[in-house]
């Protein structure tokens, strides 16, 4: 196991759901990432191109942003989407979320903003050392 997140739902146990990403053999828990529902284990598929998890490395963090799960990693596809270490599960499809040129190895969301920590320095060709934020739909520095 690599990385763990909870998103809870509601008030009751079975609102709540274990998001790991590891190394995993099992049908149930394909291509490195997997959600448990409080009583079985399922992959995180996409529903239209049928392509589960990532591939081409490994999910290091996760955060939820802005109700959608935020996975970053050294992986290169999500979903069968091709990505750069950043990619959102909407709960039915993968997307990009900006190319980094290193792992993605920490997330951090708050008040609309989602922070990334990690050994890369740029993000979308733009020079960001290590730390960057998504911000009203772009990416920027903390200055200093």
């Amino acid at each position: 196991v690599t990385a763990m997140m909870v998103e809870a739902g509601g008030e009751g146990e079975q609102d709540v759901r274990l998001f790991v990403a590891g190394k995993f053999s099992d049908a149930e828990r394909e291509n490195n990432l997997a959600v448990w529902d409080g009583t079985t284990w399922g992959s995180v598929c996409s529903r239209t191109r049928g392509e589960c998890g990532v591939q081409g490395g490994l999910v290091l963090a996760m955060s939820l942003f802005e109700g959608h799960l935020i996975v970053g990693g050294s992986f290169t596809r999500a979903g069968g989407v091709a990505v750069e270490g950043l990619a959102r599960w909407d709960g039915e499809e993968w997307y990009t979320l900006g190319g980094f040129n290193g792992n993605v190895l920490a997330l951090a969301s708050v008040r609309g903003q989602l922070f990334v920590g990690g050994a890369f320095t740029l993000v979308e060709g733009q020079e960001l050392p290590y730390v960057a934020r998504w911000r009203a739909g772009q990416w920027e520095g903390l200055g200093g």
